[in-house]
């Protein structure tokens, strides 16, 4: 037995349980316990922060683009049938699936856990272009730009003609109506 240290009532000692008194509620709630000491303890503290580690600094698959329209191959065979032609023409594969984004780029990038290709065509990219292939007046990059600079020219590897560029459009039509809605919906003011 003691007094409290409060109101001075006697408050019972007993070394199992903790010591509280019941006229003012003098320590009801004293806190936390004292951690576990020792060996297991602390392998389970380690244990715990080295698993979050890794699952933070694990690489994460990516992701298709949310809410875009996305093609497969068995949705747009012409369309797929271009992006091969020209992978092939700029040695590069072709791609698993093709996003219609608003930006105004395009970019080729991975989703998934098997880091399957997906290529994002801006707005303007949506549909093959008129009279366009890919030779040295119309390069894919900067640094072909380059590359053609310092030789001569090429004849086109890749030909889009009239019937063809027609087929290819008609694919993602679908795709194409739903991009031009999302971005009427978010840039009109």
């Amino acid at each position: 037995m003691r007094q409290c240290p409060e109101c001075g009532a006697t408050v019972c000692v007993h070394a199992r349980f903790v010591s509280w008194c019941a006229a003012c509620d003098w320590n009801v709630d004293p806190g936390a316990p004292d951690p576990d000491r020792g060996r297991l303890a602390a392998y389970r503290r380690v244990r715990r922060v080295l698993l979050m580690a890794v699952a933070t600094l694990l690489p994460r698959p990516g992701r298709l683009p949310k809410g875009a329209p996305v093609l497969y191959r068995a949705h747009a065979l012409r369309l797929f049938e271009l992006i091969d032609e020209v992978g092939a023409a700029v040695g590069t594969t072709g791609v698993h699936a093709v996003a219609p984004d608003t930006a105004h780029n395009a970019w080729v990038g991975t989703y998934g856990m098997r880091n399957r290709r997906v290529m994002c065509l801006g707005a303007g990219l949506v549909s093959a272009r008129r009279g366009h292939s890919v030779d040295d007046t119309h390069p894919p990059t900067h640094l072909r730009r380059r590359c053609l600079a310092s030789a001569g020219p090429h004849p086109a590897r890749v030909v889009c003609d009239a019937s063809r560029t027609q087929s290819i459009a008609a694919e993602p039509a679908p795709a194409r109506t739903r991009l031009a809605r999302t971005v009427i919906r978010y840039n009109a003011d």
